[in-house]
């Protein structure tokens, strides 16, 4: 992995430049008017000597190696800026996943709860079935009996007129007038009682509609009432639907049936 420059290779940087100065220095002819006496006949000039090439290499060397380097160094930041965002990234993508992991425990848990639902209804609809079915046959046989009241009534009404045109036989027609009356209250006793049985039936159906919950040891009604509605508040809802059971909210029997109301 590339390195930032030390202070150490920026000191040897400085100490050669430093010795090329110096050499630049001695190697400089002295100025004019210097205090140096000057003979009267000039002296051959000598030669400036030449600089050292192996110090000009290696100071350009460190020159390139020190931009070399502080190239590295600026990538290095730049792919240190990369990696802090990749983890930014990351961590948002880790907690997406977790709100999906989530999210799908929770479809699971609905979707369970949604077959339940789904049996429980399927068994009231039959229940539902069963008992239009006995209201059909009964409303079936009302209808028999309403038609038979009909047919009495009608006759009834054929012998009073008799009765009007046929004077001698009076007597055996009042006879036979009693005995239509009995018929016709027969009637009437039988048609109550279809109506009773029906009405039953209606509350049966009703009744049908609703839950039913077998006490267990432990419960309360805001125990219950949590368990259906999810909300432990609704027990007044029961105890409304069980006043013929309970004496009080708090009057519970291991075993006791419940109406639980939707």
């Amino acid at each position: 992995m590339n390195k930032k420059p030390t202070g150490y290779w920026w000191l040897g940087a400085g100490l050669l430049l430093s010795s090329l100065a110096a050499w630049g220095q001695e190697a400089a002819p002295p100025a004019a008017g210097s205090g140096a006496p000057q003979s009267a006949t000039p002296a051959p000039a000598a030669e400036a000597p030449a600089p050292p090439v192996d110090l000009q290499k290696a100071f350009e060397e460190l020159r390139a190696q020190r931009d070399e380097l502080q190239a590295q160094f600026e990538a290095i930041q730049a792919k240190a800026k990369e990696i802090e965002q990749l983890q930014a990234e990351n961590v948002a993508l880790k907690k997406s996943l977790e709100e999906f992991k989530a999210a799908g425990e929770e479809r699971q848990t609905l979707a369970g709860e949604r077959d339940t639902l789904k049996e429980q209804l399927t068994a009231l609809t039959r229940e539902r079935d069963e008992l239009l079915e006995g209201r059909k046959q009964l409303e079936a046989a009302l209808e028999e009996q309403r038609a038979q009241q009909a047919a009495l009534t009608g006759e009834k009404e054929a012998l009073q007129s008799e009765l009007q045109r046929q004077g001698e036989a009076l007597e055996r027609l009042q006879g036979r007038l009693q005995e239509l009356e009995a018929a016709l209250a027969q009637a009437r006793i039988e048609r109550e009682a279809l109506a009773a049985r029906l009405a039953s039936a209606e509350q049966a159906l009703e009744q049908a509609k609703m839950q039913r919950y077998t006490v267990q040891p432990g419960d309360t009604l805001s125990s219950i009432a949590r368990r259906f509605y999810r909300e432990s508040g609704r027990w007044q809802d029961i105890y409304e639907a069980n006043r013929e059971r309970m004496k009080s909210p708090t009057d519970l029997e291991v075993g006791m049936e419940l109406v639980i109301p939707r």
